[in-house]
């Protein structure tokens, strides 16, 4: 009974996402200029000829170019230390790779290269490897396995070459789409590639097998996803008007303010000053005097934004107008009441920006409110939403401010109960974004993608 499968982009990835991505790469890391579209033409003048190599593409690379032996053989090994470092594995697929199944690819890496990508990403099954030179394009390869009586089936990515000609030749063949980017990582591939790539890899990744579980996994993505647009609105208004702390108020701006400071750090900029601020309308109910002297004490006399999730500003708005607290207001999701109407967001709505106050001609702004809408019900489950970012303490109910010296330190009283559940799964998956580094950061001369 024999089981075959294709390799790139069905049991192994590229953290890059796009093949051609490597030579750009590999371009900044020699930072010999125009290298990877000589690459792309050498390859392509290479592919004519018939067979071919990795080996062969860098004899016309050679050609083209003019380069040196020994530097053309550094580019060669550079590129498959490259092609190694993004290998990433799709856990689904490998898990499925039992003894004895054969994998095959169209590809110029030599077998022991991509062997070495096959163990990284976790393959430990004995397998044999066919590496053809457009035999699965051509059909060749197919012709050959239909003559042997224990085919079972084929699994790749690649509709032609993996599903439709195996079937030509009366072979079973099945697709999986599971490399190719969701709605939400094709969206946020034009915003910030690096964080679109991470979601991408960590789903790959998904260690989760339970149908409940993978599930939630797709949910805590669709999740990152919109905080991480949120995160380059707030980075967007901090540097418009020149905000200097920004206050992230409880409980479900906790993991947004983590992101924040990674989003900062991963385009090697300094986080604007912030915390992570106990907050509550209850809190405000009970407690507004000792919020705003929690606040004022936070603030510190700087120009600050606060900043909440999901709401409507209206105790935010109180509590600076009732104790003169100077501060400006973001409410990220103003809920609209529309009943959920798609799987996916149209994640263009959420940069829409409607302000309080009209922009002064030296660009400063006081006590402005800022909303980003949800427009027509296209965020799904808001309410969800808000739930998924909840921090994991109980809900703050009553503040009290303690004198330390010449700091004003909070006292929280919470509540008993905490009504989010999962924080296991929540926090393994915010670890997993928070730890996940930029596309381009082990190579890239000069800042990202």
């Amino acid at each position: 009974m024999l089981k075959t499968w294709d390799i790139f982009d069905t049991l192994i990835a590229r953290r890059c996402i796009f093949p051609q991505a490597v030579f750009q790469i590999v371009e900044r890391t020699s930072r010999i200029q125009g290298f990877a579209q000589a690459r792309i033409v050498a390859e392509k003048k290479a592919s004519s000829r018939g067979n071919y190599n990795l080996g062969d593409i860098y004899e016309e690379f050679k050609r083209l170019t003019n380069a040196p032996e020994n530097l053309c053989n550094a580019l060669k090994k550079l590129e498959c230390d490259v092609e190694l470092e993004q290998s990433i594995p799709i856990t689904e697929n490998i898990r499925q790779v039992k003894a004895g199944d054969v994998l095959i690819s169209d590809m110029y890496l030599p077998e022991e290269i991509i062997r070495r990508m096959l163990s990284k990403a976790g393959l430990l099954a004995p397998v044999e490897i066919i590496i053809t030179s457009g035999g699965k394009s051509s059909g060749r390869i197919w012709k050959q396995l239909a003559q042997q009586k224990n085919f079972v089936f084929h699994k790749g990515d690649n509709p032609e070459s993996d599903v439709k000609n195996p079937r030509l030749v009366g072979l079973e063949s099945a697709l999986t789409v599971l490399s190719y980017p969701t709605p939400v990582e094709q969206y946020l591939l034009q915003k910030d590639f690096n964080f679109a790539a991470q979601l991408r890899e960590i789903r790959l990744r998904n260690p989760f097998s339970e149908e409940i579980k993978r599930l939630y996994w797709q949910l805590f993505t669709l999740n990152i996803g919109i905080l991480i647009l949120l995160v380059q609105q707030i980075d967007a208004l901090q540097k418009k008007y020149g905000f200097e702390y920004l206050g992230f108020c409880g409980r479900d701006t906790h993991y947004m303010r983590l992101l924040y400071e990674k989003y900062k750090r991963d385009h090697g900029e300094v986080p604007t000053p912030n915390d992570y601020l106990y907050y509550s309308r209850k809190l405000v109910r009970n407690s507004g005097a000792e919020v705003a002297k929690y606040f004022s004490a936070k603030i510190h006399g700087r120009k600050a934004l606060m900043i909440d999730l999901r709401g409507t500003g209206k105790h935010l708005h109180n509590l600076r107008k009732t104790f003169g607290v100077d501060f400006s207001i973001l409410i990220c999701i103003i809920s609209s009441k529309q009943p959920e109407q798609k799987i996916y967001p149209n994640m263009s709505c959420i940069e829409n920006f409607h302000s309080a106050f009209d922009d002064k001609a030296d660009g400063t702004v006081a006590k402005a409110s800022f909303f980003i809408t949800e427009t027509e019900g296209k965020i799904p489950g808001s309410d969800d939403i808000e739930l998924l970012n909840r921090s994991t303490h109980n809900l703050p109910l009553r503040l009290v401010n303690v004198t330390l010296g010449n700091k004003i330190v909070p006292e929280v009283f919470f509540s008993e109960t905490n009504d989010t559940e999962n924080f296991d799964v929540l926090e393994s998956c915010l670890k997993e974004v928070l730890h996940s580094k930029p596309v381009w950061s082990s190579y890239a001369v000069g800042g990202g993608g």
